[in-house]
């Protein structure tokens, strides 16, 4: 018997992770991917460990490049920045494309980087150096250049974004099948063709969908 029949893999959701925007420059646009794989490895020196998709654009921007921000996003992100950020690719899409950089909805780092200032409260600018391939995943461990608190809001948790931020799905509507004898109302994804009205003992073929 394997390890795999011992693992819940639900039981990861128990692990405490905040939500973060990754920021990095291919040269010719600004991107930025949401991660939520960013811990502090050490103090002295300051340095982070972060972890990104392989697949994504904007780890293998920060493979070349060797440079990230990571903006600590807020609870009071709306879902329309995880939809712009989150769901989309840097390859093909600019993400930064609708965004004015004033320095209110968002700026640019002392390393050349962009700050999503209206969502993020604080920003922390990293040089990678080292790297380990997780297989799926790429753990960049970085040192930190600079960091600079926005403002005073709570970082934006996984659990907070599940419960509160991300829409909840709405149940597929039922259709409504009505028996043409009595008016009972069957409600489901389909009658069954052995389906017997409770009322009036009708078979299915007395039965009419009506919504």
């Amino acid at each position: 018997m394997g390890n795999e029949n011992k693992i819940n893999n639900k039981v990861m959701f128990n692990l405490g992770y905040g939500l973060y925007l990754a920021t990095c420059f291919d040269g010719n646009k600004h991107n930025g991917t949401i991660c939520n794989s960013v811990m502090q490895a050490t103090s002295d020196p300051q340095q982070l460990v972060v972890i990104l998709n392989k697949n994504g654009y904007g780890c293998q921007t920060i493979l070349k490049t060797k440079k990230l921000n990571i903006c600590p996003l807020t609870e009071k992100t709306p879902f329309s920045v995880f939809q712009q950020f989150g769901f989309k690719s840097g390859k093909d899409t600019n993400k930064f494309e609708n965004i004015t950089f004033d320095g209110k909805n968002a700026s640019i780092s002392e390393n050349g980087l962009a700050v999503l200032n209206s969502y993020a409260n604080s920003y922390i600018s990293l040089e990678v150096t080292e790297t380990n391939d997780l297989g799926t995943h790429i753990l960049f461990v970085c040192k930190v250049t600079e960091a600079v608190s926005l403002n005073t809001e709570t970082t934006i948790s996984y659990n907070y974004y599940q419960q509160n931020v991300k829409p909840k799905a709405v149940p597929a509507a039922k259709k409504k099948f009505v028996c043409t004898i009595c008016g009972y109302v069957y409600e489901g994804e389909n009658l069954p063709a052995d389906f017997v009205c409770p009322w009036c003992g009708h078979d299915a073929t007395f039965f009419e969908q009506v919504g």
